[in-house]
C-alpha cells in the first residue's frame, strides 16, 4: 500500500509529500459531506468544537467532493492527522503521509449483508487501511460522537497523535 501511495504520488507530481512534517503547526483535516448515504453525511461540529482546544494545530475543514484529485492528494500529503467517516470519505486517508493518523468513524450498528440490517459494525474499508503500515489508523463508533467522555476521547487521541508525530522516529 505505501508503494501504490507512492507511485501515484509521484506521477501527480507530489512525491515529494512522503513523510508527514514534524514540526507544529500540524495541519488536522476534518472531512465535512463525505457520503450521499445521511447516516455517514456528517458535519462534524461537536467535534470541530472540541478540537479548539488543541494549540499546536490548524484545523481545517474541507468537503473533498468539490476538490479535483490532484488537489485531495496534494491536501493529503501536508495532513497529519485526517478525521472522516467511513466509505468514500475515507479514500483520500489512503494518501496520507508516513507518519500521520486517520480517524475513521463507523456506524456501531450499520452492517449490511445480502442487502439486509445486521445490526453489526460497518467497517468499511477496515482490511484495506488494516494494511497500511506506514499511517495510525484508529476507528471510532459514530455513537461516541455526542457524549462527552466520547469527545473527550477524540481530543485525548489527537494530542497523542500530534505528540507522536512530533517524537517518534519514521516508519520507514
Amino acid at each position: 500500500m505505501r508503494r501504490f501511495r507512492q507511485h501515484v504520488m509521484e506521477n501527480l507530481g507530489l512525491g515529494h509529500l512522503a513523510v508527514v512534517p514534524r514540526q507544529a503547526p500540524h495541519r488536522v483535516v476534518v472531512s465535512l459531506q463525505a457520503s450521499d448515504i445521511p447516516a455517514r453525511r456528517l458535519k462534524f461540529e461537536e467535534e470541530l468544537e472540541t478540537l479548539r482546544e488543541l494549540t499546536n494545530a490548524r484545523v481545517e475543514t474541507h468537503v473533498m467532493k468539490t476538490m479535483s484529485l490532484t488537489q485531495q492528494l496534494e491536501l493529503a500529503g501536508r495532513t497529519a492527522v485526517y478525521l472522516t467517516p467511513c466509505g468514500g470519505g475515507a479514500v483520500t486517508g489512503m494518501f496520507l503521509p508516513e507518519g500521520a493518523s486517520i480517524v475513521i468513524y463507523y456506524q456501531h450498528n450499520g452492517g449490511v449483508q445480502n442487502n439486509h440490517g445486521t445490526n453489526l459494525p460497518a467497517m468499511l474499508d477496515w482490511d484495506v487501511f488494516s494494511a497500511m503500515t506506514h499511517i495510525r489508523v484508529h476507528w471510532y463508533p459514530m455513537a461516541a460522537r455526542h457524549d462527552y467522555v466520547g469527545q473527550a476521547g477524540l481530543l485525548f487521541l489527537i494530542k497523542h497523535e500530534l505528540f507522536l508525530i512530533e517524537n517518534l522516529p519514521s516508519v520507514s
